[in-house]
Order: C-alpha cells, then sequence, then structure tokens
C-alpha cells in the first residue's frame, strides 16, 4: 500500500535519528563536536531539563482539533486528512499486543516500552494520502549524554546521523529557526533521492524532546506551509 511505504520511511529516519543520539558506544567525530559545542550551555538546560512540573500525556482530537496541552501543540485537521487509530500506529511501528484491538488507545508507558521511549502521539495523512506528518516525544532522560544538548545541537547531531543512511539519501538545507503556535521549533529540512522531502520541527518541552516530522511530495509544499502557519496558540 502506497501510502503505508511513504510512512515506512518517514518512522525509519526518525528511529534511526533517536538511536544514534541514544547510543552511549556511538563516539564518530561529529558527535564529539557537537558535544565539545554544548559544553557550556550544559549545565544551565540540565536544571533546566529537570523542571519536568507537568507527566507526560498524549494529545487528543476533539471537534476536528488536535491539541496536546502538557507539550503546546495544538492545530486544526482538516476533513480531508487521515488521522491513524493507534491500532495502526502499533501496527506501523511493528508492535503487537493480544489485548489491543481496532478500538484501543495505547498509553505513553506501552509506547515508550515498545518503541525503547518513543512516544507516537499523533499520525496523520494529509489530501494527498501519502504525504503525511506524525509528532514524537521522547524524555530526555532517554537520550544519555546528549540530553543536555542545546536543541540547535541535537538538531545537527541527528543531521550527522541521517547523512550517514546509505537509504534514502539526504540533501539538507541549512537548518533554521520558524515559530508555530507561539512556540520556537529548530527546522530541519531535507530532500531525498526516493521522490519525497522531509521536514522536521524539533523542540524541547516539559521534560521531552518533540520532534514534528512531515514526509511529503513536492507538490505539496504549500500545504505543508499552510499546515505550520494554523498551529494554534496553547497556553
Amino acid at each position: 500500500m502506497k501510502r503505508k511505504l511513504l510512512l515506512f520511511s518517514t518512522i525509519a529516519t526518525l528511529a534511526f535519528a533517536l538511536c544514534g543520539c541514544d547510543s552511549k558506544d556511538s563516539k564518530n567525530d561529529a558527535k564529539e563536536e557537537v558535544t565539545t559545542e554544548a559544553t557550556t550551555e550544559a549545565t544551565t538546560e540540565a536544571q533546566d531539563i529537570s523542571e519536568q512540573t507537568v507527566p507526560a500525556e498524549r494529545g487528543v482530537v476533539e471537534n476536528g482539533v488536535y491539541t496536546n496541552e502538557a507539550f503546546k501543540i495544538s492545530f486544526p485537521i482538516a476533513e480531508d486528512w487521515y488521522v491513524c487509530n493507534d491500532a495502526e500506529i502499533a501496527q506501523i511501528i511493528g508492535f503487537t499486543a493480544d489485548n489491543l484491538d481496532e478500538n484501543s488507545s495505547m498509553t505513553v508507558e506501552q509506547f515508550e516500552a515498545a518503541t525503547s521511549g518513543t512516544v507516537y502521539d499523533c499520525v496523520f495523512y494529509f489530501s494527498d494520502m501519502q504525504s503525511n506528518a506524525n509528532i514524537t516525544l521522547t524524555s530526555l532522560n532517554r537520550l544519555a549524554q546528549y540530553a543536555t544538548l542545546p536543541t540547535e545541537d541535537y538538531a545537527e547531531l541527528s543531521i550527522s546521523q541521517l547523512e550517514a543512511m546509505s537509504t534514502p539519501k539526504y540533501s539538507f538545507k541549512e537548518t533554521t529557526h520558524e515559530t508555530c503556535g507561539g512556540d520556537d521549533y529548530v527546522c530541519i529540512t531535507a530532500e531525498t533521492d526516493q521522490g519525497y522531502n522531509q521536514k522536521m520541527l524539533l523542540k524541547k518541552e516539559n521534560g521531552y524532546m518533540v520532534i514534528i516530522t512531515l514526509t511529503y511530495l513536492p507538490e505539496l509544499e504549500g500545504e505543508m506551509q499552510a499546515f505550520l502557519d494554523s498551529f494554534i496558540e496553547v497556553n
């Protein structure tokens, strides 16, 4: 099914990047360089990380709007988008359980156990039913020595991991900052040799690394920007 194939590329990409950042044994030059650059900011940011005042929770879709109050993300869901239920997300990431049926919901704890720490909070397809978005949450405690990296350096480290992949092959643009729903995100934008582009928006919130990944066909560039422009500020 074409829709699944494109989404599998998204999931595999994200999993690779986070796996590389979580590995204590991997010590290539790119990682050492990023870690060195982050040293002066690490102590202050470590204090911020420890101030997790709200328990992690998953977002909900109500009245056509997705909202995750704990992680300050909200946006309207268009009528021609398809939002995956938890059973479909579980199937996509290869998680199966006897007690998970079509109407079941997965908790934060179930996701973290199934994926070694990553919560797939929301996965949906845009109007072409191939281009898609997923919102993932990874506890900074799971990122070991990389937890205190400033988000900009974490993004660069992720890029170095993705560039090491043979399939897909990435061509990255300059890392930027964008404001969506009143929050600042570090943005990674790339083209691939597989006919689709990707954009990742990263921020730290409530003790987690939040990553919004867009995987889309080039002709939907305008719809991707309209989606980001639609974010609603969460107080």
